[in-house]
């Protein structure tokens, strides 16, 4: 297959800044062979084809990542690389999304334009305007509905190997449709020049990225830790030191993870 021979979990893992460039590769293909086979609405095939494209390269690094955790060296430094190298591809999707859906407005993500209204919609409903009580509201409203996130990543990755690729996929055109729909109501606002138009952008990115990144990260933190579980139930005994040493790595991941999403979370309502 010409886009898993482009790189591999090796090369990956030694200079993650290049799945950067690969994110946005894989994205643009999608989202051409999408508006040909499926010009009326391409939402969810341009989804379905990114995930096709990085598949291969996210399940050879989880079942390569699964090995080292039997050498119990500590665990940041055991997954620091595993995590910028999926962080870089989902920024890279996301900038790809972010991109075409700027060229193609209105047209490319049909779907993900309702679950946002819908999304939006339901957190309304929920909010009661108390004062003071509506941070904490928000707050508790975000992170629930962080953790159900951060819950399915686990499991898609524990039950399917690379079940978390599609959710994050999914969340990357999420939150790219978006990012481009504020970048036009700036747009809107703005005189037309490219300097506006660059200045829509930052606004666009800063408003979602700064907690984004962290949520995000901590999703693929969850999905890291399922994917691992999941190639030791494979590979070994339960009753093995192997197993349970990754065990272990799994528990200790998903902890982690909670915290980067309560980080996240924090930020998300100051900001």
């Amino acid at each position: 297959m010409v886009l898993e021979s482009l790189i591999n979990p090796y090369q990956a893992k030694k200079s993650p800044w290049n799945l950067f460039l690969l994110g946005i590769i894989y994205s643009t293909i999608a989202v051409f062979l999408s508006i040909i086979i499926f010009p009326e609405d391409p939402s969810l095939t341009i989804v379905f084809l990114t995930v096709m494209g990085a598949l291969p390269l996210f399940v050879n690094t989880i079942q390569a990542e699964q090995k080292e955790s039997y050498k119990r060296i500590p665990l940041i430094k055991e997954h620091f690389d595993i995590f910028l190298v999926f962080l870089f591809l989902f920024l890279g999707i996301l900038a790809g999304y972010v991109f075409w859906d700027s060229v193609f407005p209105n047209q490319l993500f049909l779907v993900q334009e309702k679950t946002i209204k819908s999304i939006n919609n339901e957190f309304s409903s929920q909010i009661i305007f108390t004062g003071n009580s509506i941070k904490s509201k928000a707050f508790s409203i975000i992170l629930l509905n962080n953790i159900k996130v951060l819950f399915f990543c686990f499991l898609f990755s524990f039950l399917y190997g690379s079940g978390a690729l599609y959710i994050l996929t999914w969340n990357a055109s999420v939150i790219a449709t978006a990012i481009s729909e504020l970048i036009r109501s700036e747009m809107v606002a703005l005189a037309p020049s490219l300097i506006n138009y660059f200045k829509a952008i930052n606004v666009g990115l800063g408003s979602y990225l700064i907690h984004g990144i962290p949520e995000i990260l901590s999703y693929f933190i969850g999905g890291v830790a399922g994917g691992i579980i999941s190639a030791a139930v494979i590979r070994h005994d339960f009753k093995s030191k192997e197993f349970k040493n990754t065990l272990i790595d799994s528990i200790d991941l998903m902890v982690v993870s909670l915290l980067v999403l309560l980080v996240a979370g924090i930020i998300e309502i100051m900001i």
